[in-house]
């Protein structure tokens, strides 16, 4: 392992307790982009795992629900990361509140989900992210409900798509005369800035 590397990406089975101490105390570490699959790590085994205090930016793909447990483990090591961008394949408010409560000094977050349940997503959980990024490939309507003051959000942007346009359209609407938002609409996103950043 190159200890003088910023930028690492590699399967969750090779995040081992041998390599995470390495990595610590390299401490260069700023990136780390991580694929989770069925594939235990061992590393939570270890009671003297050591902190990744470098490390800014985590990227986490496919975890579905059945692995959250080993994204919490991960991301127990991270404290300092201020941007996670993560992949998952249903959301769930209860799987974030987790995670938020482990990174208390992140600013942005970009979330791709394949499914959101119940229909809405309340993203007053997000409320002390600065920018948040939303991609969902989502077939049926959903209903967003976007944060009140006070608030550190600066902008939360959607990916558009043919699949959500109803979605979309209808949140548009429901936000457009609010003075909390300003909306920018574009083919491929639509975004809402905060009137108060």
């Amino acid at each position: 392992l190159n200890t003088q590397l910023t930028d690492i990406r590699f399967p969750v089975e090779y995040l081992t307790t041998e390599y995470i101490n390495i990595l610590s105390d390299s401490n260069n570490i700023n990136s780390i982009h991580i694929d989770v699959n069925d594939t235990d790590a061992d590393f939570t085994k270890n009671q003297n795992l050591h902190q990744l205090e470098s490390l800014n930016v985590l990227t986490i793909t496919s975890p579905n629900n059945s692995r959250h447990v080993r994204v919490y483990d991960i991301i127990s090591i991270c404290p300092n990361v201020t941007k996670l961008d993560i992949g998952i394949t249903t959301y769930t408010s209860e799987f974030f509140s987790k995670i938020l409560r482990k990174l208390k000094l992140l600013k942005i977050l970009k979330l791709k989900v394949q499914s959101i349940p119940f229909g809405s997503l309340d993203l007053n959980i997000f409320s002390n992210i600065e920018t948040v990024k939303i991609d969902t490939n989502e077939y049926n309507i959903i209903h967003y409900t976007l944060p009140k003051p006070p608030m550190k959000f600066k902008s939360i942007t959607f990916t558009l798509s043919q699949r959500n346009d109803e979605s979309f359209n209808s949140m548009r609407q429901h936000y457009k005369s609010d003075p909390n938002w300003k909306i920018t609409l574009s083919n491929s996103y639509m975004k809402f800035s905060s009137a108060y950043k």
